[in-house]
């Protein structure tokens, strides 16, 4: 059996509508330029980990123990659209996988559009 390369990791915090908002990043082990980003809402870091190596994509995960405000998915989706050339990501398209709250707000933005969001797509299943 052959290990997996270690994902690097990182928290940032954020400033939310309710106070500070922690993020965990993970970026795949290979490193490369301007990767997609993934925004995993409620994933956990171990998900949010495997999720990354899975997909080559840079990761940035919410916490399932601290559910988000759908005002704070907006400003965490916000920031990614601001900030993702910060992180090494393409802030041109973004992929959301959150609890079914968090889906909505992705799915209305998808429809709606935004100046400061990101384009969005859904990854339905994180874990496939």
């Amino acid at each position: 059996m052959t290990e997996q390369p270690e994902t690097y990791a990182a928290t940032v915090r954020l400033r939310g509508r309710r106070g500070p908002l922690s993020v965990g990043v993970f970026w795949p082990p290979e490193p490369r330029r301007r990767r997609r980003v993934v925004v995993a809402i409620g994933l956990g870091p171990e998900r949010a980990r495997a999720l990354c190596t899975r997909t080559d994509r840079i990761v940035l995960a919410t916490d399932s123990d601290h559910p988000l405000a759908a005002g704070e998915i907006e400003d965490l989706l916000a920031w990614v659209g601001a900030h993702a050339s910060e992180i090494g990501a393409r802030p041109d398209n973004v992929l959301v996988t959150a609890s079914d709250g968090g889906r909505a707000v992705a799915e209305l933005r998808h429809r709606t559009g935004s100046v400061e969001w990101p384009r969005i797509g859904i990854l339905a299943d994180p874990d496939s």
